[in-house]
């Protein structure tokens, strides 16, 4: 049995082939399979017309790809700008890297924000979002949630 289904998706895999229609299936925060997949999760999202990019942002890839060089939303605006021409550019605040920046270890652990945590959080996203972000990420990959957070899933799953 799978934990997750994510249904009816277009689904990018990253390798440059054609985005499909699919289910993805997800067992032990790893994805199963992707295609028609049974009724067999105790958890099913409904993603028709979304598009699902699973596998893309691996921790590796973020490690060799990112020069981490910059602490604040107009400091990674600055850097991409100074690397030269771009096209169709658009970036997203990252939920984990704003509850990291706000709430510290905290934020990898199954823990809501204090009031005044919270306040910082939409602060930073607003304030990325005058400075150009178009909008608000998030994501279930485990890399982007902790070191605490695969415990919290796996206890708010049952």
């Amino acid at each position: 049995m799978h934990d997750l289904v994510i249904r009816g998706a277009t689904v990018v895999d990253g390798l440059g082939h054609d985005p499909i229609r699919a289910d993805v299936a997800v067992k032990d925060g790893r994805i199963a399979a992707i295609g028609e997949i049974g009724k067999d999760a105790p958890e099913t999202v409904d993603a028709g017309g979304l598009t699902l990019m699973p596998g893309i942002m691996d921790l590796d890839a973020l490690r060799a790809g990112i020069d981490w060089q910059f602490r604040t939303f107009a400091e990674y605006m600055t850097m991409l700008r100074g690397r030269g021409a771009y096209m169709n550019l658009a970036v997203l605040v990252g939920h984990s890297a704003v509850r990291t920046a706000v709430m510290g270890e905290d934020a990898s652990v199954c823990k809501q924000p204090t009031a005044a945590e919270l306040a910082e959080m939409k602060r930073l996203v607003a304030e990325a979002m005058d400075q150009g972000a178009i909008g608000m990420g998030g994501s279930y990959s485990l890399n982007h949630s902790g070191w605490g957070a695969c415990r919290c899933r796996r206890r708010s799953a049952r």
